[in-house]
């Protein structure tokens, strides 16, 4: 299988799968029919993708992602002579895009704007940069978050500050309709989790975009269990410290994990790096770019 990656929802993929004998050397199976590739996808379901006989032991076949997630791929062959078998995996990132920089300026930032060869790698250092700057100061690509938490008095403490709406539910998750638990009406975005929980409509409920607390206007209490929450995080409006956090932080990594005299320069010029709870070093003028958008002093942009 190519090494690219990521692979978006819906993209095709090439897979591919070499038979050899004992001695490592490539062998055609006597009949095409003996070479099977199934792909099982996040969800647990399998299919089987038309083989190819590429010739020299060499088999192909093409998959059609229909879901995000991580995919298993297992060859076997059942030839007589020459059985064999070979497991390989890939990822699949969802369609939206949820990168804070746009794939051509982190081709700008790199210098690599002639060419397409790294895309996908670029992408994967991008995407790795946005995870480590949403782990420090919380989300930043609009994105919908689903949590369950407990009820504890008049106040709900959302975990993904800023929030830009609570969202009401439409539909129930499939393990709780199978308890019995169904939409609320009016619309919230609360979800109980028993059946004998009370939901307060959206409509009557008030969030701290920064701080994410969610209150009752009239101060009642969330009642008797947890509940599922709706609402959609992020900035509607990425400030400049974090986007330039985000760029400082994708171009450090992209030096340091490919080599190249950029490495070297780029420890000299940012006085050097911190190893963060993450688990990998970046630089600490990105860090202290952050710092503004961290912990209880996070600023949200308008």
């Amino acid at each position: 299988m190519p090494a690219t990656t990521p692979w978006y929802q819906g993209a095709e993929v090439p897979l591919a799968f070499t038979l050899t004998d004992t001695y490592g050397d490539p062998q055609n199976a006597a009949s095409l029919s003996s070479v099977v590739a199934t792909v099982i996808a996040p969800d647990q379901t399998s299919s089987t993708p038309t083989v190819s006989a590429d010739g020299d032991g060499r088999y192909s076949a093409a998959y059609t992602t229909s879901q995000a997630g991580h995919h298993i791929v297992v060859w076997v062959c059942t030839d007589a002579t020459y059985p064999g078998s070979y497991t390989d995996t890939f990822e699949v990132q969802a369609q939206q895009d949820g990168t804070i920089v746009s794939l051509a300026e982190a081709k700008e930032i790199l210098h690599m704007q002639g060419s397409t060869e790294f895309d996908s790698i670029i992408q994967g250092y991008n995407a790795a940069a946005t995870n480590w700057v949403e782990y420090v100061c919380g989300p930043v690509v609009q994105q919908t978050v689903t949590e369950t938490l407990p009820a504890r008095g008049t106040e709900t403490i959302l975990s993904k500050p800023p929030v830009l709406e609570l969202v009401a539910w439409t539909e129930v998750p499939a393990e709780l309709a199978n308890l019995g638990i169904t939409v609320a009406d009016p619309p919230s975005p609360m979800l109980r989790t028993r059946v004998y929980g009370i939901e307060w409509p959206l409509s009557q409920l008030y969030c701290d975009p920064r701080r994410g607390i969610v209150t009752h206007t009239s101060g009642l209490p969330f009642y008797y269990c947890a509940y599922v929450w709706q609402y959609q995080a992020g900035r509607l409006v990425i400030p400049a410290g974090i986007y330039e956090a985000s760029k400082i932080t994708l171009e450090h990594l992209f030096q340091v994990e490919r080599g190249g005299s950029g490495s070297a320069d780029v420890s000299a010029g940012e006085s050097g790096t911190t190893m963060t709870g993450f688990g990998f070093a970046v630089p600490n003028r990105a860090l202290q770019l952050l710092q503004p958008y961290s912990g209880p002093s996070r600023m949200v942009a308008a």
